[in-house]
């Protein structure tokens, strides 16, 4: 039986911090008192929300986990989002939802009740703002929960601080050698090219990226040979460097400081090869 497309359906939602929120860690901010409409609820009603062992699951999910009204205004959190937040548990009856998310306002709230009308699941991706005015990115999924005859909004919010770090350094890493002066390539074992960047491209004197797809990047050596010794060094986990001389595809001939070290994977074997080369051809010629 085909599952059902509006039993899995996501909305994603990206949030852009606003200006005056986006301090660095510890920094305070300042900010103006939102207005919201619904009625806060009581810390009796906030205590008393779901079964006992509901709330003891609540307390034990890894996620901070806040409960809202339809209105947005927090009923019941655990925590983990204390934790997240620097708030006491008890301090988050008085707060909206839209309190914790930066960028985030009235229309946010609209979008996400009618959505889940039709969508089950809400993500979106935000910066959340901790008591003392510092903020964190966050991963927030967002779905409907019936609890007590009554409807209530779920908000699980996940940290991916260190994620985004992993990204951004992945991201300057790879404008890093996209702009390199060094004809850079990553190749499995066999020495078959798998990436390679604009540098290498042209010091093998291709006009069109398509022109190297699949290529071995050992055919372009005047002599073969020498890949013995480079693919013996480097699945053995050492880097082999030393100069080549290699025949471009206009057959031109160049000289190239090279240097080849092992590609390896998260336990550590060896799967491919990165090579770096450098065109030393003027200074051999001088």
């Amino acid at each position: 039986m085909p599952p059902n497309p509006s039993f899995s359906s996501t909305m994603r939602i990206d949030l852009t911090p606003s200006s005056n929120e986006c301090a660095p860690a510890n920094a305070p901010l300042k900010t103006e008192p939102r207005v919201h409409k619904g009625k806060r609820s009581t810390p009796e009603q906030c205590e008393l929300l779901g079964s006992a062992d509901f709330r003891q699951l609540l307390q034990s999910v890894y996620d901070a986990a806040l409960i809202t009204n339809m209105d947005g205004w927090i009923l019941s959190g655990n925590e983990r989002a204390s934790q997240f937040f620097q708030y006491d548990v008890a301090q988050f009856s008085d707060l909206h939802i839209t309190s914790l998310l930066s960028g985030s306002d009235e229309l946010l709230m609209a979008t996400i009740c009618e959505s889940l009308q039709n969508d089950r699941f809400i993500l979106i991706q935000a910066y959340c703002m901790r008591a003392d005015g510092s903020i964190f990115p966050a991963e927030v999924s967002v779905n409907l929960i019936h609890i007590s005859d009554a409807d209530y909004l779920n908000f699980f919010i996940r940290d991916i601080t260190l994620r985004k770090e992993a990204e951004d350094r992945l991201r300057t890493g790879h404008a890093a050698i996209q702009n390199s002066g060094n004809g850079i390539a990553i190749t499995d074992i066999e020495a078959t090219l798998e990436y390679f960047n604009p540098a290498m491209a042209a010091l093998l004197g291709a006009e069109e990226r398509e022109q190297l797809d699949g290529e071995n990047i050992t055919s372009y050596l005047n002599n073969p040979t020498v890949s013995y010794a480079i693919t013996d060094a480097v699945t053995n986990g050492l880097t082999w460097s030393g100069e080549l001389e290699m025949l471009r595809l206009d057959d031109i001939t160049l000289f190239v400081q090279a240097s080849v070290a092992p590609n390896t994977d998260a336990d550590d074997t060896v799967v491919g090869m990165v090579w770096s080369l450098l065109d030393i051809s003027d200074q051999k010629r001088a």
